[in-house]
């Protein structure tokens, strides 16, 4: 009777343990499928496949002038939220100062986004270098256009075609090596 009680034990903890892993694999099942579904609606637009609106915004740039989605349309656009703190933006924006000034006669628009961040760090740093800041800067109070966006990290960049659909999203540096930006910029800029 005892070896009976003992092997019930290990057959009901044996029942438990199955139990818990059988629900913790089926949460993790759920969860990929979820999150898979949300990248793959994601690298649609990561890699240049399909256009999705881009929000409405406003923002005033460092020098006052007033900026929306609407007075960018026309020309292509390149937004880039970025941070003073964020040492890969820093080590960006140089390579944007030099597509600024090739791509600008051709019609791109490129806009800074500084965001969760300073305004006085910010204000700082774009004087401190005057040199690089070529293209319209503006500082996102309260992380409103950001927000919108939904950035997340920084340095994060949108393209967004004449009409101000955003064709591409890119998170991080090296936007420039971007093969999906490169295409996308020729094929908009030609």
């Amino acid at each position: 009777m005892n070896c009976d009680t003992g092997f019930s034990r290990v057959w009901a903890n044996g029942c438990r343990c199955f139990a818990l892993r059988v629900g913790v694999l089926t949460v993790l099942l759920i969860l990929t499928i979820f999150l898979s579904e949300i990248f793959a609606k994601q690298s649609a637009v990561l890699d240049g496949e399909m256009t999705a609106p881009s929000p409405d915004f406003q923002f005033t740039t460092l020098s006052g002038e007033r900026l929306t989605k609407q007075s960018l349309n026309g020309n292509p656009t390149l937004l880039m939220f970025w941070a003073t703190w964020c040492g890969i933006c820093r080590d960006e924006l140089p390579w944007i100062h030099k597509l600024d000034t090739k791509a600008k006669s051709m019609g791109l628009q490129i806009v800074a986004v500084a965001f969760a961040d300073d305004k006085d760090s910010v204000e700082e740093y774009v004087e401190k270098h005057q040199s690089v800041f070529s293209f319209h800067t503006a500082f996102d109070v309260d992380n409103k256009v950001s927000s919108k966006f939904r950035v997340r990290a920084t340095p994060t960049f949108f393209l967004l075609d004449g009409n101000g659909d955003v064709l591409l999203m890119h998170i991080g540096g090296g936007i420039l090596g971007d093969t999906n930006f490169r295409r996308l910029m020729n094929a908009l800029l030609t």
